[in-house]
């Protein structure tokens, strides 16, 4: 995978103090290193939709894309993107999205916020609409594997980190408070 931005460049190479420097010298190196590392960890953070302390799941996303036995190989001939559980995924995404915004968020619009992020953002590729796109693949999702997706005892476990996610799109779909200050 190609970062980019900040991400996808080498820093420019800082040289550290002559080894006879005094120790303020070194503390402030020091400082400035961690700095800019720590500014990078955000970016990723940033770029895996992850929060700060999530480092399970900053492995997990890293892992995914850059270690190739994380993925299957795929069938001869041409590849399918989609299948039912990705479907399923989907269609579970987009309700809980849905949901969270008490009513207030079309399908439509769920599908519009949910295109824009990871997985769904590479699945739609360049299409013009891909709220469309995905309202498509969201129609196909097996009702019944929705439900055992739903129901399977390791839902729990996964859906905070889905509600974390969902939480993060409703936020961004969220219409501005009627002048009420909290």
């Amino acid at each position: 995978m190609k970062y980019k931005g900040a991400l996808g460049r080498r820093r420019p190479y800082g040289s550290p103090p002559p080894l006879l420097a005094d120790e303020d010298t070194w503390n402030a190196w020091l400082v400035s290193e961690v700095g800019e590392k720590r500014k990078i960890l955000k970016a990723l953070l940033n770029h895996y939709d992850r929060a700060w302390g999530d480092w399970f799941g900053l492995a997990w996303a890293l892992a995914h894309d850059h270690v190739p036995a994380m993925s299957r190989s795929g069938k001869a001939g041409h590849p399918q993107k989609w299948d039912d559980i990705l479907r399923a995924e989907l269609r579970i995404a987009v309700d809980e999205v849905m949901a969270r915004s008490a009513g207030r968020m079309p399908r439509h619009s769920a599908l519009a916020k949910v295109a824009k992020k990871a997985p769904w953002k590479e699945l739609v590729g360049t299409s013009a609409d891909p709220a469309s796109v995905l309202d498509a693949q969201y129609k196909k999702a097996p009702p019944q594997l929705v439900d055992a997706i739903r129901n399977h005892p390791n839902w729990e476990a996964h859906k905070a980190e889905v509600h974390q996610f969902i939480d993060r799109l409703v936020q961004v779909a969220a219409p501005p408070a009627s002048g009420i200050k909290s």
